[in-house]
């Protein structure tokens, strides 16, 4: 297969998972273009070769084995799509060289370690923004009675916030679905008395949840817990440098003052 053919199949190919909703990089490309240069190279003429897709997901040698084994897993999922078109393309199996990642064991929060952690939220000393404390306060609080993944809070736009009907417009959601959430009403009065606080000091801003510079707030990002803290915590608190993500939505519900869910059978995780 010729250089220019097997580049526009890669371009095919990359347009074709983005139509699905997958997040392709420039970087995914241009590896993938490289893959293409390199077979030509190993292979000219030939359909994909399985023995040159292994070789290739190896270089340049100096990588880790999850670095070795996210090159192939990429490249099999070219060679499935040009199979479609040419049944003499070759599969290895993606897994030869691992899974491309070591995924870590989710904790769940109790409610009580939950409860804990928007009480150091609020009490963090930092000169950062008059809202600081109350920008993350609400930001872990909304996440642990919404469901809502970090990446999805963080996108959170003012205008994504309707407090008549009590609803939230998520945007930036898994395989880019746009769904439209509702809330408890404790929940969209705490968000309101957020919004009442944060509007002043930045009125133009279009982010729900800002910095002091008016961008998106930052990840959440927990340190080691103290001594007395760990003791408040049953079970044991996550691991250092945890992020805070809620993979399904629970049917939590904010305090009437904000300060605490009033939490029902529902799974945060931290992973």
């Amino acid at each position: 297969m010729k250089p220019a053919a097997l580049g526009s199949l890669v371009r095919r190919y990359v347009e074709h998972r983005r139509s699905l909703g997958y997040s392709v990089h420039a970087c995914d490309l241009r590896k993938l273009l490289q893959f293409a240069c390199f077979h030509h190279s190993e292979a000219p003429g030939k359909p994909l070769q399985a023995e040159v897709m292994l070789k290739w997901a190896v270089l340049p040698g100096t990588g880790n084995a999850n670095y070795y084994a996210k090159r192939l897993i990429d490249v099999c999922g070219f060679a499935r799509y040009c199979a479609t078109f040419d049944p003499q393309v070759q599969i290895p199996d993606c897994r030869l060289l691992g899974y491309g990642h070591d995924r870590v064991a989710p904790h769940i929060f109790t409610s009580r370690q939950i409860t804990l952690l928007l009480q150091r939220a609020r009490n963090l000393s930092t000169k950062c923004s008059p809202i600081h404390n109350l920008t993350y306060e609400t930001f872990l609080g909304l996440i642990a009675c919404a469901g809502l993944r970090t990446g999805e809070a963080r996108a959170l736009r003012v205008a994504d916030f309707d407090a008549k009907n009590r609803t939230l417009i998520i945007r930036k959601a898994k395989f880019s679905r746009e769904r439209v959430l509702p809330l408890h009403p404790t929940t969209a009065r705490a968000l309101q008395r957020y919004l009442d606080a944060r509007l002043p000091l930045a009125p133009d801003a279009p982010w729900f949840f800002i910095t002091a510079t008016t961008a998106p707030c930052r990840p959440v990002i927990f340190a080691q817990p103290s001594s007395d803290s760990t003791r408040a915590l049953s079970p044991p608190a996550p691991a250092p440098r945890a992020f805070m993500t809620c993979a399904t939505p629970s049917p939590h519900a904010m305090s009437p003052n904000g300060t605490a869910p009033e939490f029902l059978p529902g799974a945060i995780s931290c992973c």
